[in-house]
């Protein structure tokens, strides 16, 4: 496989034009790092969310009657994030960015900021990310996760001083996860909606790591090639 996306890049890279080169990943590439997928036996919608279904769990709707729940249940799964590390597939992905530079762009369903911590930077993050919070109100501006909060175990409370930093300071509401949840839908300035269709659509070459778990939104960028 690595021999015969050497070949594909090659081919590619030394056109006359300038192609550009889109990848597509998805949970499956941090499965390797300890991070399980989420419909799995051992996968995220299982662990720590009393067994919930994930389209009822993952929603804005579950978020605003059960904010401490969910804003628990988001640090449990930083914590998570921050003990993996990045594996062999984030590492190889940010060599082929260093080598192709501006021709390379990766669009990913992760939310754990591994292909950042590999070296990539030329990411459309089209979930989100676990970074950032915003207003569930819908004010303001996405901002970054204080560094006073840290990651929990699934059974820690949040702190006072926690529920202050997680509570907006223009009207009160709750902060949320600047991620995608199955009511929502996809946009510009959360989710690089457009920007994403578009490196994609201009791509030469656009290569998926693996079967996807959201269908909905690899079926589009399918048909654009």
């Amino acid at each position: 496989m690595k021999t015969q996306l050497e070949e594909i890049i090659h081919q590619v890279y030394h056109k006359e034009k300038r192609n550009l080169f889109t990848f597509l990943t998805g949970a499956g590439i941090s499965s390797d790092s300890g991070i399980p997928t989420y419909r799995g036996t051992d996968g995220i919608w299982v662990k720590g969310t009393q067994f919930h279904k994930p389209e009822e769990f993952g929603t804005l709707k579950y978020f605003k009657q059960n904010p401490e729940e969910v804003l628990k249940y988001s640090l449990f799964r930083k914590k998570m994030f921050e003990s993996a590390a990045p594996n062999e597939s984030h590492f190889h992905l940010a060599e082929i960015e260093k080598m192709l530079q501006d021709r390379f762009h990766l669009i990913t369903q992760n939310i754990d900021n591994l292909h950042r911590r590999a070296g990539n930077h030329r990411i459309y993050e089209i979930h989100g990310n676990n970074r950032e919070i915003k207003c569930s109100n819908g004010c303001k501006e996405i901002v970054h996760l204080p560094e006073e909060i840290k990651g929990k175990n699934i059974d820690e409370d949040l702190t006072a001083k926690e529920i202050e930093l997680l509570t907006c300071s223009y009207c009160g509401h709750w902060m949320r996860p600047n991620i995608l949840w199955f009511d929502e839908y996809y946009d510009e300035k959360t989710n690089k909606k457009f920007s994403s269709l578009k490196v994609a659509k201009t791509a030469e070459r656009f290569l998926l790591s693996e079967l996807q778990e959201r269908q909905i939104f690899l079926l589009p960028l399918l048909k654009l090639r």
